[in-house]
């Protein structure tokens, strides 16, 4: 198992690759890299765990593209928002229950509609998840339930019988 230490020098060096090893970045990487350590820690990822087959690379293809076009979608309908005249009303916050079984699968969940548009998870509670959104256009139990099953798929969990 990977120490602490270890997850933070690796995730460090990938942060400089990444930005072409500017110093000026490093504090926000020196942030982000132990921030991926503690995650990697909490969730016992490790690269034996999951064997790479061509149905989880599909999924993942799906769920990239899947979560490109809806952040791409969200993005334009809250850009509009932005600009109407008047300010948007129609906030709300609503209870949506996953079929997610596990709880990475369910972690992953609520971070990927955070970082759409106009969605944020609030809380998790095992299955229960309290979202809130700009606008029911946006977010809704439907449009959740779509996202959900991009990511039941990416973490080969088959639907509850």
């Amino acid at each position: 198992m990977l120490s602490i230490v270890s997850l933070f020098v690796f995730y460090g060096l990938l942060w400089l690759i990444l930005t072409e090893a500017s110093l000026a970045s490093w504090l926000f990487g020196a942030i982000t890299a132990l921030l991926a350590a503690l995650i990697h820690k909490k969730f016992h990822i490790s690269g034996n765990q999951h064997r790479l087959s061509l149905a989880h690379l599909s999924a993942l293809v799906h769920l990239v593209g899947y979560f490109i076009w809806e952040s791409l979608k969200g993005g334009i309908y809250t850009a509009r928002l932005a600009f109407q005249s008047q300010p948007c009303a129609s906030e709300y916050l609503f209870h949506y229950y996953t079929e997610l079984r596990s709880e990475r699968a369910n972690f992953f969940f609520v971070q990927m509609i955070s970082l759409m548009p106009g969605t944020l998870g609030v809380t998790i509670r095992e299955n229960h998840v309290l979202v809130h959104a700009l606008d029911p256009k946006i977010a809704n139990p439907q449009t959740l339930y779509a996202s959900e099953k991009v990511v039941q798929a990416f973490f080969q969990e088959g639907s509850h019988a």
